[in-house]
């Protein structure tokens, strides 16, 4: 099959994949070509990708995964994603403790910023904890 993964701002990986293994918010999933029709959201998820003899492993974070079985494509929208190995965890708990400060000071938030700026919290401490282990 063939998969794009990107953020909005760069394509991060387009080409064949034999495998693709993650955890959506409903459960963990493979993916292989010719598998049905899904759609999925992701909060936060290591996506590893097998095609050949290679393995990528890639941090996603607030992500929609979508699969046609027509056009046996795969396509994979993300907030942020980071190959493991360029993971920098020290980046990342700087970005967590700005998003938490944010929320320290809701005052000048609506609604969706609030749940937006949670979400983004408990994804990088997951990130975070995967990395740590």
């Amino acid at each position: 099959m063939q998969l794009t993964l990107r953020t909005p701002e760069q394509v991060v990986y387009e080409g064949p994949a034999s495998v693709i293994t993650g955890v959506s918010e409903l459960g963990a999933f493979q993916l292989y070509p010719g598998h049905t029709a899904m759609t999925t959201t992701l909060s936060f998820a290591p996506i590893e990708i097998r095609h050949g003899s290679s393995v990528d492993t890639y941090y996603v974070r607030q992500g929609v995964l979508n699969t046609d079985p027509f056009t046996n494509q795969t396509h994979l929208l993300a907030v942020s994603c980071e190959q493991a190995g360029d993971a920098d965890i020290s980046s990342l708990k700087e970005y967590r403790d700005f998003v938490l400060a944010q929320l320290d000071n809701q005052a000048n938030l609506n609604d969706y910023q609030v749940t937006f700026l949670q979400e983004s919290a408990s994804s990088i401490n997951a990130m975070i904890s995967h990395i740590e282990q």
